[in-house]
């Protein structure tokens, strides 16, 4: 049996720096790559998967929502909503909000484990 592990995920945005800012807004800080003669595009490594944001292609990706675990709901929701953002719904430990591109974002209360 395969145990295969996510490792990339890719996300087709309208408008890179819009998409940049929103995704910094959550706490990830994204560089500017570009492989070989392939488009310039934005891209983060956080705990062995990689996000990369890359100029829209044409092909509409609104129907992808992707997930992220944040240290604190509350400063997130500030960070979005200083950017304009709507929440969309929000729980005891979780907030659903669009991207700029319409990917639905769940954002969940990420609690850190420490060692005794």
């Amino acid at each position: 049996m395969v145990d295969p592990m996510i490792q990339l995920g890719v996300l087709r945005c309208r408008d890179l720096d819009r998409s940049h800012r929103f995704y910094e807004a959550l706490g990830l800080r994204l560089e500017v790559e570009r492989h070989e003669d392939g488009p310039i595009h934005y891209s983060c490594e956080n705990r062995g998967v990689v996000l990369e944001l890359y100029p829209w292609s044409g092909v509409d990706s609104a129907g992808v929502r992707i997930g992220l675990g944040v240290p604190s709901l509350e400063k997130a929701e500030d960070g979005l909503r200083a950017l304009g953002v709507a929440v969309i719904r929000s729980g005891a430990a979780s907030l659903f909000v669009r991207d700029p591109d319409g990917h639905g974002v769940v954002l969940q209360q990420a609690f850190h484990r420490t060692e005794p």
